[in-house]
C-alpha cells in the first residue's frame, strides 16, 4: 500500500449505520466516541512545468454529487469595484454581499446584491490597506453579533512576517441611504506573526462557525490558507498550509498557530464556510473545491480528507467566493470592471450527499482493515484526545 503520509483521526465512526446529520438542519450533533479511525492520504505535489497560472490552478479532483450550473443575474454595477479579491455574505442584511478590492485600494468595502447592484459603501477607520486579499463574516467576541473580518495578508514577494486582521461589527444598511454615503466603522486591529520567522502569501480566509465550532470551542476562530504553486520545496512558496488564530475582544499582537494540515491546492485565492459550518470551500483561478464538515469534526479533521470539485465559470481572474446567508448557494466574482456575479445553487440533496460521502468514506476505510495495518506496522503514534490521532511516522512500505 503506497502512501505519502497518512493522517489518522479518531472520528467515532462505528461499523454500523452512521448519522449523516449535516449541521444544516435542526437537531443535535452526534457525539464523538472512541474506537474507529479515518485514514486520509495526503497527496504529493505534482510537477507542472511551463503552465499558465490558470492551467496550474486547475487540478484533477472528483466531481461533487448533484452540482448545479451557475447563473448570472447581472454584473457589478459600479466601476469602484475593479479588483474584486474578497467576498462575504452579510448576516444582517438580505441579499447583500460585502466586496473588497485588491492591492492597496484603500480601506473600503462595498455592498452588492446578487444581481451586481451596488447598494452600500463602508469606510473602515483605524485600518491600513497594504494588500487586502479576502474578507469573511462570522461570529466574534460578543454573542449574537455578526462581524466582518478583513485579511490584509497579501505578500507576493514574501516580505511580511507579520500581517493584519481587521474586525468590525457588521452594520445594518438602511434602505434610504445613498450607496456612496460612507458608513464609517472603527476596526479592531490585530497584528499576527507567522511562526519560525517565515513569510507567506495568503488570499484565502474563513471563520469557524456553526454547531461544529460550538462543539469544538472554536467559534470565531480565523483560518487562513497560504498561496503557492504546490510544488516548491520551500513552504513559504509551496502554499496550502493551514494556520489559525483566536482573536480576543481587544486589539493586540498575536501569533498564527500552525496545524498538521496542508491542502494539495494550487494558488488558493479565496475561501469560505457556510453559516452553519457544514461546508468549506476553497477556490483557485481555475476551480472550486469543497469539503463537507460534519458537526462532530473539527476544521482540521474535515480538511485532512480529499475535496471534490463543484461547478465554476471561466472568469477573467476569479479570486472571490462566498456562501449565501442561507447556506443554499455560493457566488463568485472576478477581478476587472463590471464583472459578472455568478450564482450557484446548492440543493439539500447535494448537502446531504456530501455529508453522507464523508462519513461513509471514513467508515469504509476503517472496515477495510486500516486499523489493523496501522497497529501492525506503525509504532509512532501521538494521541491528541479528543481531537484525534495523528501519525507522526510510518514504515517505508506506506
Amino acid at each position: 500500500m503506497m502512501l505519502g503520509s497518512l493522517l489518522v483521526l479518531a472520528f467515532g465512526i462505528t461499523s454500523h449505520a452512521t448519522s449523516t446529520e449535516t449541521c444544516s438542519v435542526p437537531g443535535s450533533c452526534p457525539s464523538r466516541s472512541a474506537g474507529s479511525l479515518f485514514i486520509q492520504k495526503q497527496t504529493k505535489p505534482t510537477k507542472s512545468g511551463g503552465l499558465t497560472e490558470l492551467e496550474l490552478a486547475t487540478s484533477k479532483v472528483p466531481t461533487c454529487p448533484e452540482t448545479l450550473d451557475g447563473t448570472s443575474f447581472g454584473k457589478v454595477s459600479t466601476s469602484q469595484v475593479d479588483e474584486c479579491s474578497g467576498l462575504a455574505a452579510s448576516r444582517k442584511n438580505h441579499d447583500l454581499y460585502w466586496v473588497n478590492n485588491d492591492s492597496g485600494a484603500g480601506p473600503t468595502l462595498y455592498g452588492i446584491r446578487k444581481n451586481g447592484q451596488h447598494v452600500a459603501r463602508l469606510r473602515i477607520e483605524n485600518a491600513g490597506s497594504n494588500d487586502w486579499e479576502d474578507i469573511a463574516v462570522g461570529p466574534g467576541p460578543k454573542n449574537g453579533k455578526s462581524y466582518i473580518y478583513i485579511g490584509d495578508f497579501g505578500d507576493n514577494g514574501r516580505h511580511r512576517g507579520t500581517v493584519q486582521i481587521y474586525r468590525v461589527e457588521e452594520p445594518v444598511v438602511e434602505g434610504w441611504r445613498d450607496r456612496n454615503d460612507d458608513i464609517r466603522l472603527r476596526a479592531t486591529r490585530f497584528d499576527v506573526t507567522y511562526p519560525n520567522g517565515k513569510k507567506y502569501d495568503c488570499e484565502a480566509m474563513f471563520i469557524d462557525q456553526g454547531k461544529g465550532a460550538q462543539k469544538a470551542g472554536t467559534e470565531g476562530r480565523v483560518y487562513i490558507i497560504t498561496k503557492g504553486d504546490n510544488r516548491n520545496g520551500d513552504p513559504q512558496w509551496r502554499g496550502g498550509d493551514l494556520f489559525y488564530v483566536d482573536l480576543p475582544e481587544q486589539s493586540g499582537w498575536h501569533n498564527w498557530q500552525a496545524t498538521n494540515v496542508r491542502l494539495s491546492v494550487v494558488l488558493a485565492t479565496g475561501a469560505d464556510m457556510t453559516p452553519r459550518g457544514s461546508l468549506i470551500a476553497v477556490r483557485t483561478y481555475g476551480e472550486i473545491m469543497m469539503w463537507p464538515r460534519p458537526c462532530e469534526w473539527t476544521v482540521e479533521e474535515a480538511l485532512s480528507k480529499g475535496p471534490c470539485g463543484v461547478k465554476s465559470k471561466n472568469e477573467r481572474q476569479g479570486e472571490a467566493i462566498a456562501f449565501g446567508k442561507d447556506g443554499k448557494h455560493y457566488i463568485t466574482v472576478s477581478e476587472g470592471k463590471y464583472p459578472s456575479v455568478w450564482f450557484f445553487g446548492m440543493t439539500q440533496r447535494f448537502q446531504d450527499r456530501m455529508m453522507h460521502m464523508a462519513m461513509e468514506e471514513a467508515q469504509n476505510m476503517a472496515e477495510a482493515g486500516a486499523v489493523k495495518e496501522i497497529a501492525r506496522g506503525a509504532p509512532a503514534l501521538r494521541l491528541l484526545w479528543p481531537r484525534g490521532l495523528f501519525l507522526e511516522s510510518l514504515p517505508a512500505k506506506w
